[in-house]
């Protein structure tokens, strides 16, 4: 067990790791309001004050999207984690892509609290639609090509 001290170094450590991830970490209650969020929120425009007690569902484009993989985990039916793509509001209004995972956490607490996690994904969702578009372009080339060959 920590003594006092050991406690104290432990959650400075933990709250200097956690304010490192790039991703953006929020613990929300069981009625879906932050509680707290680590320094990441502020690369998206906020400040940790502006989002403390407002509703997560808020800050999504993709509200019913979020709230099913939400319930999925709160309904509590084995499912204690689930991802799901979605758009997330930046400060501005703008929004980026994000996988975004749900997780309940175990504590000690009767209380249910559930983690959420935006992994800002935007440059590989852009990538990913740029590539489709290429491919489209590529086949239907190959379409005329075959098309005028026969001919």
């Amino acid at each position: 067990m920590l003594s006092g001290q050991g406690k104290e170094m432990n959650q400075k450590w933990s709250e200097t790791i956690l304010n490192s991830i790039f991703d953006i970490i929020l613990v929300v209650n069981a009625d879906l309001i932050i509680i707290d969020a680590n320094n990441a929120i502020t690369n998206i425009g906020y400040k940790l004050e502006d989002i403390i007690g407002k509703h997560v569902l808020d800050y999504s484009e993709d509200r019913e999207d979020f709230k099913k993989i939400i319930a999925d985990v709160i309904t509590d039916n084995g499912i204690n984690k689930a991802v799901k793509r979605i758009n997330i509001y930046k400060a501005d209004g703008s929004t980026f892509v994000s996988d975004t995972v749900v997780s309940k956490l175990q504590t000690d607490s009767s209380v249910n609290e559930y983690l959420i996690i935006w992994d800002d994904v935007s440059e590989r969702a852009i990538a990913r639609k740029n590539l489709e578009a290429q491919k489209q372009i590529v086949e239907e080339a190959l379409q005329e090509a075959e098309t005028l060959r026969k001919d």
